[in-house]
């Protein structure tokens, strides 16, 4: 079932994307999925075929958190024994109850920290019973040779795993060209030979599925949130594995 729905998406893709102009606000190092979907047609244990199934945009513009949380633990969840159910964000953002997060993720949210996912996250594996999931960060200080080492040996990690997805915590602005703030949308493949990342970008009202190579990835996980005021002024972000 998940592989119909990412063979539907790659199919639609096309058809759906923004405009031309908007493209070209795109990193160099960006492209849509559709210009190259050789690499997912050849691994069937991507992950985006996996989170394909619960790739849903997100309910506000700040609801970036809440549709990744939904999509990396809606995925997790079909590959075990617990109770399945149809993840939604609606569902998820009830189960969880948090108010605070309720109120981030509202039309004129503030958005959530690096480290408010990673609670949020924790809270919304254990409510799908996956209790024993572990939630393993990887905040990016630099893009030096080794802080793209670390990158690359996290996302090699998790690639191929049944056991684990990972998202990014990152400036939109830098891949896409978007407004300057942070984003979180999850990882879908790692191409290791053409050292690129494919983000299942959340903000499907700009965008879908696109490419952009790993040191283009780490620049974006540090580059600060650009707002002048908010909880998010001067933030940076990072990687989230979730493992069961």
């Amino acid at each position: 079932m998940q592989h119909l729905a990412g063979a539907g998406l790659l199919l639609g893709l096309g058809e759906s994307w923004v405009q031309e102009a908007d493209l070209a606000l795109f990193h160099p190092d960006t492209q849509p999925v559709f210009d190259d979907p050789a690499y997912l047609l050849a691994r069937p244990d991507a992950d985006f075929w996996r989170l394909a199934e619960f790739y849903a945009p997100q309910a506000t513009p700040c609801a970036c958190s809440l549709a990744s949380a939904a999509m990396a633990v809606g995925a997790l969840a079909s590959h075990t024994d617990t109770a399945q159910v149809r993840l939604t964000q609606e569902a998820l953002l009830a189960a969880v109850g948090d108010p605070q997060w309720a109120a981030q993720v509202a039309e004129a949210g503030s958005g959530v920290t690096f480290e408010e996912l990673q609670l949020y996250l924790r809270r919304s594996l254990d409510w799908m019973r996956l209790e024993n999931a572990a939630v393993e960060a990887l905040a990016s200080k630099g893009i030096d040779d080794d802080a793209l080492a670390t990158v690359r040996t996290a996302l090699s990690t998790n690639e191929g795993e049944p056991d684990s997805v990972m998202l990014a915590y990152y400036n939109q602005r830098v891949l896409t060209g978007d407004w300057g703030g942070l984003h979180v949308s999850p990882i879908g493949a790692y191409d290791a030979d053409a050292d690129r990342v494919l983000i299942m970008d959340v903000d499907r009202d700009l965008h879908l599925p696109y490419w952009t190579s790993t040191e283009a990835l780490a620049e974006a996980l540090v580059t600060p949130d650009e707002a002048e005021t908010g909880p998010l002024a001067g933030e940076t972000g990072g990687l989230i594995r979730l493992a069961v």
